[in-house]
């Protein structure tokens, strides 16, 4: 009883904010009006927000790097990124443009029998296949932007950040949010998932997706490693994606949520001693800020040294190297 007493007296406080929270969503929606640009806009960033507020909270307790302040270098262009590529981008994308794919499929290719089938599923079912089957081509879309110099010229945008926390996973470039979203996303949903498998699976997606860039590191002798620790084998943990976004080693680690998808394709990097990455980034010049780098993609190579080398300059940094000078994978 007295136990029951204190989770009730620290629980109250935390009810009253989801209470609070609760009121004000629902005031914001009904000043947004029902199904226009701006609720679906405001649904896409509230999911973010959640998932952002999951996750803080194992930076605050288990951080890898507990000198990293929140308002780093490179802040302001992952808020920038955070606002016009991961909330409008993706609204775009994938309301927008799914509409717009969908009704292409239907019509050039019907597979009506298909997808009655995957809609007479459960849900839950329905979550779990669409899950794995957007992962594995998410692991290949990840792998092209990597291995396809074309694809690379978006993809670097993302490991562009020094620094590696829950705001690195906002540093998309719009080029590649549409290769991956449609590839990797899209198509799959195209398939007669319903609405709410589709939810359920882009929730689990934008909730790994901030928890595996996280600063975090779980103390190998405490309680919630011990527990999580044989899961590193079937899900992409942080050091797992971290070792993803080292200065030099980029061709491993490719899976979006499962690690298993590396195992099995023999890219998997994973250091047995516990280490992470002694440095994030990309050995080779690359803009900053981002209205740089929303026009870096387009420029010839030239030009983007041209770009990368002038912002260096503005912001009184040294040029970096550039990727061909950078110390090959052991």
């Amino acid at each position: 009883q007295p136990y029951s007493k204190h989770m009730m007296d620290f629980l109250a406080p935390i009810q009253g904010l989801i209470a609070q929270a609760q009121a004000v969503d629902a005031a914001i929606r009904t000043a947004l009006g029902p199904n226009t640009l701006w609720t679906e806009v405001y649904l896409l960033a509230r999911l973010l927000a959640v998932a952002f507020a999951v996750v803080l909270p194992f930076e605050l307790f288990w951080a890898r790097n507990a000198s990293q302040k929140i308002l780093r270098e490179g802040f302001a262009t992952d808020l920038a990124h955070m606002f016009f590529t991961k909330i409008i981008g993706n609204y775009l994308v994938l309301v927008v443009g799914a509409s717009f794919i969908f009704a292409l499929m239907e019509h050039y290719l019907p597979l009506n029998g298909l997808r009655a089938a995957v809609r007479s599923q459960p849900v839950w079912l329905q979550a779990i296949q669409l899950i794995l089957l957007s992962d594995f081509v998410g692991y290949w879309t990840h792998r092209w932007m990597h291995e396809v110099p074309l694809l690379w010229r978006a993809h670097a945008c993302h490991h562009s950040s020094p620094q590696m926390d829950i705001r690195a996973t906002v540093r998309v470039h719009p080029l590649q949010l549409l290769f991956a979203q449609v590839v990797g996303r899209i198509l799959p949903f195209s398939l007669g998932f319903s609405v709410e498998s589709l939810a359920l699976a882009f929730s689990v997606f934008g909730l790994w997706g901030f928890f595996e860039h996280a600063n975090v590191r779980l103390p190998p002798d405490g309680n919630v490693y011990r527990v999580l620790k044989p899961l590193r084998w079937i899900f992409v943990t942080p050091r797992f994606h971290h070792w993803h976004h080292d200065y030099v080693i980029h061709d491993c680690n490719y899976g979006i949520t499962f690690s298993f998808w590396d195992r099995l394709f023999g890219t998997a990097h994973f250091p047995e001693d516990l280490s992470f990455p002694e440095r994030y980034g990309i050995p080779e010049q690359h803009p900053r800020t981002w209205v740089a780098q929303m026009v870096y993609p387009f420029l010839s190579r030239g030009w983007q040294k041209k770009l990368a080398a002038h912002e260096a300059r503005l912001l009184g940094r040294k040029p970096e190297r550039t990727r061909a000078e950078a110390v090959e994978r052991p």
